[in-house]
């Protein structure tokens, strides 16, 4: 709870910035990489083949995607509101 607090506080001079859009807050960040480690230290007669993967372009490539279905449902909405 403290922690939200202090988020609120630090958004709260900044709203236009933040106005309509997404604030992550999170505690504790453990990453997938950190997390295979844990795994290979435990398992390590396991053989590991772990894929690195370009995240900035799967990000862009599911914004695009979100943008395209968010557009489609609004476009769905407004028709629906017209017949009712």
């Amino acid at each position: 709870m403290v922690e939200f607090i202090l988020v609120v506080a630090e958004v709260l001079p900044h709203l236009d910035e933040t106005k309509n859009r997404l604030v992550y807050v999170h505690g504790k960040v453990i990453t997938q990489r950190q997390i295979l480690g844990i795994a290979q230290r435990i398992a390590r007669e396991r053989k590991w083949n772990p894929a690195n993967v370009n995240i900035a372009g799967l990000m862009g490539k599911s914004r695009e995607s979100y943008a395209k279905e968010v557009q489609v449902a609004f476009s769905a909405k407004r028709s629906l509101g017209r017949v009712s």
